[in-house]
């Protein structure tokens, strides 16, 4: 008979008893703790059992759960309410389709929001986190770079009267100084780890069979196969020459190889002042491997389909005027055309990758002969989840169905948060039972557990592995089916992601270890916690900075709040930041600016800061400026010359959104205390001369811009006699032909009918 915990804010007999998840709970109350064990071993009950205790202890407090998808926020909304005693009106989900002023005025004890949220109102002021008493972070293993939970943490360790922190991951990352980043951004101070294998876990383990389903690649995938590595060999090899493959073997390099390789190029490049040959002969060989990299990785993991689709994609890429020399000179290489060639044959005789033939024999079994009721395919690709679903949908007792991201593709519209609800409440009630998902369903959606779960394809990611493996055996007994094609990276993905996941364990227990020494010695009381901490004299001083609603989401504006500066959103028609009634500055990363060069914004951007504001800068943020686009250096030294030159506007370089901060509140601070001004928001631009509102009048006919206005006006000399011109006057000026100068006449001699 099962015996359950009682407590005050726990509803009676909601939570069954596990001497494990108590004895982490209460390791959990004492200081901020990473919480690692499988998937289905009770993470949100844990949660629920530490924020009961909180609640509590602090009644006057309020709790914050967070989950990095909008379903997982809704779900633990679900599960919390039915373990803990709280009336409904203080659990309150909240999402980015809340409203704003919805969200300030929730008063509810305990909410459920995506980090994302949380940090959009902490940057407006709309969040306070004085009285937060616990922070639950869930996929806490997130907590890295410049992801929200990251500056979260920063913000609530610094201003909660009563912090602590819960972080929960079923896997944390692969490698000791992943594992310590995460413990580092949260102030992790206590890791409780636990594996299928651990003592007081084990009778709660379901076993899981894991079954390998090898195929090979057919002589035609080979031949396919063979003409691309032979093309992409020759780009490597050139790389690898030149010295900026490092340690790592041509024979074989990772993506992140190639990352690397091309952040060493294009460091190169930034301290040349006009870039040498060979290396932008690299970046372009780069651009290359990185296509075909993808490009083999569809052939050997997915299939002639997904691959035929990308091809073509590319193949209208180098069709178009200006495309890359590159990608054009890719499709004329032999071997690549041979390559196409046979990808077109096989296509027409239909032949497909060997994994999905055995994927149909291997379902069509398990439904009829292995008594499986419920299925999930993992795959990696929506383009392969497609293919799949029509494929199984034609095999008689399957009901096949996709469950992707949200995101819209080109061609593939996402599901909506309602569209993924629906999807898994017709797999949990059996209406569908083969469930075909990409990345979306790896975390932590409680998606009913399934009989089987198949890797149609691998990743390299320990992280994605075990959380793929763990929607299986959670009330009983499960299996895995490991699909891989023989000699492919398909295989070597499978055997990086064990060996990852082998090291990520070893680190874990390492952790945990030095972590309940730590536990133990809390217990005895310190000297230094009876004495007062000094009182400080001053608060220092906190520049104002008005950030555009648009850049609240950057790690910017996280920046700036963590740097001290006292950050107000606002709607700015110019700009990014104001930092005083004369200073406003527009911030780019180096790929913005190369976009706005090509799309002409850039310069309709620096006339509108120059006419708003005395003193107007640029910002240039990223360290890759001349490779981080196919824009010319040539094209990107123009646009420098013309925004000092022709706008008068100063440019700062920046290497990232914290260097980028620093530089703001260093500005801030210089206006705002040596000027002592006061921030005055520029809701309009300044008033414009007599020969711009004469530009701006002429410029208003029909086929006219600035250039013209101003030729019209230098030609005629008054807005009036360009008005009065007859065609033939007007076609006298350079640039306007007889078909323009019928438009302005018939604009400027046209009787004014409203219903036209």
């Amino acid at each position: 008979m099962p015996d359950y915990l009682e407590h005050p804010l726990l509803k009676e007999k909601a939570v069954e008893r596990r001497a494990y998840q108590e004895k982490i709970a209460h390791v959990s109350l004492s200081g901020n703790t990473l919480v690692v064990i499988p998937t289905g071993l009770g993470k949100t009950v844990i949660a629920a059992m530490v924020v009961a205790e909180r609640l509590h202890s602090f009644p006057d407090s309020r709790g914050i759960i967070l989950a990095p998808t909008k379903p997982l926020v809704m779900q633990h909304c679900k599960s919390f309410s039915r373990m803990l005693r709280l009336p409904p009106e203080d659990l309150s989900a909240l999402t980015g389709e809340t409203s704003a002023e919805a969200r300030r005025s929730v008063g509810s004890r305990l909410c459920f929001m995506t980090p994302q949220t949380l940090q959009n109102d902490l940057v407006s002021g709309r969040a306070e986190l004085e009285n937060v008493s616990i922070l639950v972070m869930d996929e806490a293993h997130r907590a890295v770079g410049a992801y929200a939970y990251v500056f979260i943490a920063q913000e609530y360790l610094k201003l909660s009267r009563n912090p602590l922190i819960l972080a929960l991951t079923a896997s944390p990352g692969s490698t000791k100084d992943r594992i310590h980043e995460v413990c580092r951004n949260l102030q992790i101070q206590f890791v409780e780890a636990r594996t299928e294998l651990s003592e007081d876990v084990r009778n709660y383990v379901m076993p899981i069979d894991v079954e390998w389903r090898q195929v090979e690649l057919t002589p035609v995938l080979r031949s396919i196969k063979e003409n691309l590595e032979s093309y992409m060999s020759e780009k490597i090899s050139r790389i690898a020459k030149e010295g900026f493959l490092g340690d790592s073997p041509p024979d074989f390099i990772a993506f992140r190889d190639i990352l690397e390789a091309g952040r060493r190029v294009r460091n190169e490049i930034s301290k040349q002042r006009e870039p040498q040959a060979h290396l932008l002969q690299a970046i372009s060989d780069l651009a290359t491997i990185q296509r075909l990299s993808h490009a083999l990785d569809l052939l050997e993991t997915q299939g002639l389909s997904s691959l035929a689709k990308y091809m073509d994609a590319l193949m209208s890429k180098a069709s178009r005027p200006g495309s890359q020399r590159s990608l054009r000179s890719m499709f004329n290489d032999q071997r690549v055309q041979q390559a196409l060639e046979l990808l077109k044959l096989s296509g027409e005789e239909g032949v497909e990758h060997p994994k999905l033939e055995e994927l149909v024999r291997t379902v069509r079994q398990s439904f009829s002969e292995s008594g499986c009721r419920r299925m999930m395919i993992f795959t990696n690709f929506r383009e392969t989840s497609r293919e799949i679903v029509e494929k199984l949908n034609s095999v008689d007792g399957i009901r096949a169905v996709r469950f992707i991201g949200q995101a819209d593709r080109p061609d593939d519209s996402g599901l909506t948060q309602s569209e993924q609800a629906n999807v898994i409440e017709r797999f949990r009630s059996g209406e569908t039972n083969v469930l075909v998902a990409t990345q979306v369903a790896e975390e932590g959606i409680d998606i009913s557990s399934c009989d089987v779960v198949i890797f149609y394809d691998n990743v390299p990611s320990a992280i994605r592995f075990i959380q793929r493996r763990g929607r299986t055996a959670r009330q009983s007994p499960g299996k895995v089916m490991i699909f891989m094609t023989k000699g492919t990276r398909d295989e070597a993905y499978f055997w990086r992601a064990r060996a990852k996941e082998k090291t990520m364990r070893m680190i874990i227990e390492d952790m945990k270890a030095q972590t309940r020494e730590k536990f133990e010695e809390k217990a005895q009381p310190k000297l230094d916690r009876f004495i007062k901490a000094p009182e400080r004299k001053g608060e220092p001083f906190k520049p104002l900075i008005y950030v555009d609603n648009r850049e609240a989401a950057s790690s910017v504006a996280a920046e700036l709040i963590a740097l001290g500066a006292d950050v107000k959103l606002a709607a700015l028609n110019v700009g990014d930041y104001v930092l005083s009634d004369r200073v406003c500055v527009e911030r780019k990363t180096t790929y913005d600016f190369a976009s706005s060069i090509i799309d002409k914004r850039l310069f309709e951007q620096m006339k509108a800061l120059k006419e708003s504001y005395p003193i107007p800068a640029l910002i240039i943020e990223g360290e890759d400026l001349y490779s981080s686009s196919g824009v010319r250096p040539e094209a990107i030294r123009g646009a420098l010359s013309s925004v000092m030159i022709d706008y008068g506007i100063p440019m700062i370089l920046t290497r990232d959104s914290k260097e980028t901060a620093m530089m703001l509140i260093a500005i801030a601070k210089r206006e705002q205390t040596e000027r002592e001004v006061r921030i005055q928001l520029r809701g309009e631009r300044k008033p414009l001369s007599l020969p711009q509102t004469m530009e701006f009048v002429v410029a208003g006919l029909p086929h006219v811009d600035s250039v013209l206005a101003k030729r019209l006006l230098s030609h005629f000399g008054t807005v009036e006699k360009v008005f009065t011109a007859d065609k033939r006057e007007l076609q006298q000026v350079d640039g306007i032909g007889e078909k323009i100068a019928d438009h302005i006449k018939r604009v400027t001699s046209s009787e004014y009918r409203p219903d036209d």
